[in-house]
């Protein structure tokens, strides 16, 4: 698939235990169906965070952004892309 075909993966609940073996199992996958993966995060988890996702990316993972926010709050889900 064309990288600008992929689409983009929005995940909340990073870096909970589920979410945190989503993101391994997106990572491993070769080649990974996605172009970029977002993790939307909560202001205080995002050290904890940082810290997983830095256990879990290679030079090969696709791109990987934390986005600081709150579900609740719809507009984040607009203004990352």
């Amino acid at each position: 698939m064309a990288e600008k075909k992929k689409p983009i993966a929005l995940i909340t609940g990073f870096p909970g235990f589920i979410t945190a073996r989503l993101v391994q199992a997106l990572l491993e996958e070769s080649p990974c169906r996605y172009r970029e993966i977002v993790l939307l995060v909560e202001g205080r988890m995002k050290a904890t965070a940082e810290r997983r996702l830095s256990e879990l990316v290679s030079d090969e993972s696709p791109t990987v952004r934390l986005v600081v926010g709150d579900i609740q709050s719809f507009s984040y889900v607009f203004n990352f892309w």
